[in-house]
């Protein structure tokens, strides 16, 4: 788990992208106030999709879901472009894949939860802006 430094980085940041967003989406020059409760749920929805799919693909990473790829990547196509002479890392998945269980692994789990929940208030300002009418 993050501390309370990454937190605030990862707060402090989705809050630059939404206010950026916001201004991409012309929030502020909407004629009605349907109309900026939409913006604004659209706003939401995508700042909160991209920190939600970072934490995801974070967790599935955790979970060793893209260990396949780089094991491939590190020892055939690596080696494959740029010829060393130094001899492979590992000798089969089975070592490089008991050498990433032995290091442990990290997820990103704040930017899972803070993404959600824009999704949430995304969702609650769509509910709002259709009550408006």
């Amino acid at each position: 788990m993050p501390g309370k430094t990454g937190w605030m980085v990862s707060g402090a940041i989705l809050l630059a992208l939404t206010v950026a967003l916001m201004f991409a989406e012309q929030v502020f020059a909407s004629s009605g106030i349907k109309e900026v409760f939409e913006r604004l749920s659209n706003v939401f929805f995508v700042a909160g999709l991209l920190y939600a799919g970072v934490g995801g693909l974070s967790w599935v990473g955790a979970m060793g879901g893209f260990d396949s790829i780089a094991y491939i990547f590190r020892n055939f196509a690596l080696h494959s472009l740029i010829p060393t002479k130094q001899p492979k890392k590992y000798k089969s998945y089975y070592d490089y894949k008991a050498e990433k269980d032995e290091k442990g692994r990290r997820w990103l789990p704040h930017f899972l939860i803070l993404g959600g929940g824009m999704i949430i208030v995304s969702v609650i300002l769509l509910a709002v802006g259709y009550a408006v009418v």
